[in-house]
């Protein structure tokens, strides 16, 4: 169930008049911790254009690529631009480019970063002993490279798209990470988890999960160009 939905990066105080029960707060990646949507879908052009590709343009391939799990914005790519890489090969080709991309842009001031690094850091320093993870539809090494660009040590657990058979928008990711946070740090109870996320394929995986969300709307969609 959707409890809020926040156009501004809350406090920690919002999050516990959100649910005062939480004890474990879940938070995606790209869209709502950082507002990488803009990067990946760059990567994903830079390997489209690396295979010769020249019939999209990159608005079209925004709108694909946004919020969306790589292996479901894999197969629109190859079915609506002949892409012929095998999937192995286009997540190689893309988490390079990607890394390219967030060396280039790890300098460039964000407000809205800045304001979400320091939630991330009450919750961390909060004397009611919070627990925070990260759960996302990417590749482990992906999710690597963004949270060591924007955290650098500020989250000492996270789950990625390996971590499940079934990734975003199935429940799996969120009750994998509930049970593997609750037997390690816990235990914790539904009721006191609260998840952050910004997708339609991040919020579907949420809410079947049964978990408390909180949607993430402080992050605009921006254009390419």
């Amino acid at each position: 169930m959707i409890l809020a939905n926040y156009f501004k990066v809350p406090t920690i105080n919002d999050l516990l008049l959100i649910n005062s029960n939480v004890k474990l707060v879940l938070f995606d990646i790209d869209g709502t911790l950082v507002d990488t949507e803009h990067e990946h879908a760059l990567a994903v052009i830079d390997v489209l254009k690396s295979q010769g590709n020249k019939s999209f343009n990159d608005q079209e391939v925004m709108n694909i690529v946004y919020g969306c799990p790589d292996p479901y914005s894999y197969e629109v790519l190859k079915q609506k631009f002949s892409l012929s890489l095998p999937i192995n090969d286009f997540l190689e080709q893309k988490h390079l480019a990607l890394e390219k991309i967030l060396e280039q842009t790890k300098t460039k001031d964000n407000p809205v970063l800045a304001e979400i690094k320091h939630l991330v850091d009450s919750i961390k320093n909060h004397t009611l002993g919070i627990t925070q993870a990260v759960v996302t539809a990417s590749e482990r090494k992906t999710a690597q490279a963004v949270l060591s660009t924007n955290f650098n040590g500020m989250f000492k657990q996270f789950f990625g798209r390996e971590d499940t058979l079934l990734s975003k928008p199935f429940p799996d990711p969120y009750l994998n990470a509930f049970k593997v946070m609750s037997d390690s740090v816990g235990p914790f109870k539904k009721e006191e988890v609260l998840l952050v996320e910004d997708s339609p394929y991040g919020l579907a995986s949420g809410i079947s999960s049964g978990f408390p969300v909180l949607k993430a709307s402080w992050y605009t969609k921006k254009s390419l160009r």
